[in-house]
Order: structure tokens, then C-alpha cells, then sequence
């Protein structure tokens, strides 16, 4: 009964595993939100993280470009002219019950969330860890709802971190954090 146009679909981008009832669950998802309809207060605002990202295409010195992946040989620093842009906004849709208590944070930000965890296990990643911090922050049983936003070539820092086991977890916390400073302004 809900009007397709009414209807937004999002896939972040991770490397996890993807579980085998998703087809259910979402429709699970759907039925509860449906199901739970209440008043709210909307407010919009944007918030600013910048010390998680970085993108992997460099520009070098004689025209050509390098890209920053695991699996590729790095130029040295002095053929490097330069560094692709990033977006360091976290764009940020607070819903709040009429009672003033949080019900929903839907966030977006620009990075591939690709880091995964040292164990090495199936993981949401950055937006994982940074949902969780800002359900944490908000309390009451708030969701918070991740939106892939435009990351191309935009991967986590430590991305190609070889000395280091991935570490998903605090780059999440500093995005969820940063949200949730963001949201408080709104």
C-alpha cells in the first residue's frame, strides 16, 4: 500500500557479506516502519568530517594518474603534483517524536566503506560502526539510517594500510560522532 514514489532504496557500498534472507528482512523492515507511522519534527542540517577520507587517484607530476589501491605499486612522494578532492560534508535529516525525543537520523557522507575489521569477519563497516555510534548518542530506540553519498574514488585512510589490520571501527565511531554533533546544531 505504499506509493512507489514514496519508496527509497540505498545500497551502501561494502564488502560484506550480504545475508541470505535480505529479501525478508527487508520486508520485515518495511512492515514494522509502516506499522509504527507517527507524528514527527523535521529538521535538516550538514555536518563536517574530513579525517577519514581520502582519495585514491593522484595526479602526477607528468600528466598521467596513479590510483591508490591495495594491490598497486605507490610513485614516490616527489612525482606526486596532487591529490583528487573529497567531500567532507555529512549531510544530516534528524527526525524527532512530537514529544521532542529522537526517532531517526538519516545521514550521508561520500566514502567507500570498504575498511573492514581486524578479525577479518563480515562487517556493515564505517556506516555500521557510525550508526551504532549515533543510535547510542541519540538513545530511545532511534535509528539511524546510513546513504551511500557520491564516494567514486574516495576510500577510508588506512584503506591500504599493510602494517596495520583494518580497523573499521574507529573511523565509524569519528563519522557517528561528527553526525551526531551536527545533528544537536538542528
Amino acid at each position: 500500500g505504499i506509493e512507489a514514489a514514496h519508496v527509497l532504496v540505498n545500497a551502501s557500498h561494502c564488502h560484506g557479506v550480504v545475508c541470505a534472507d535480505v529479501e525478508a528482512r527487508t520486508v520485515q523492515a518495511v512492515r514494522e516502519a509502516a506499522a509504527g507511522l507517527e507524528p514527527v519534527h523535521v529538521g535538516v542540517g550538514r555536518g563536517h568530517e574530513d579525517r577519514i577520507m581520502e582519495n585514491r587517484r593522484l595526479q602526477l607530476l607528468d600528466g598521467r594518474e596513479a590510483d591508490v589501491r591495495r594491490a598497486y605499486s605507490l610513485p614516490a612522494d616527489e612525482q606526486i603534483a596532487s591529490v583528487g578532492p573529497v567531500d567532507p560534508d555529512i549531510g544530516i535529516l534528524r527526525l524527532d517524536r512530537t514529544d521532542g525525543r529522537a526517532l531517526a537520523l538519516v545521514y550521508h557522507f561520500a566514502c567507500h566503506p570498504i575498511l573492514g575489521v581486524a578479525d577479518g569477519g563480515n562487517t556493515a563497516d564505517l556506516s555500521g560502526f557510525a550508526s551504532r555510534a549515533i543510535e547510542t548518542g541519540l538513545g530511545e530506540g532511534a535509528t539511524a539510517l546510513f546513504l551511500q553519498g557520491c564516494c567514486a574514488d574516495i576510500n577510508p585512510v588506512r584503506y591500504r594500510d599493510v602494517n596495520d589490520p583494518p580497523d573499521a571501527e574507529a573511523m565509524g565511531e569519528r563519522l557517528g560522532l561528527s553526525a551526531l554533533r551536527a545533528a544537536r546544531e538542528i
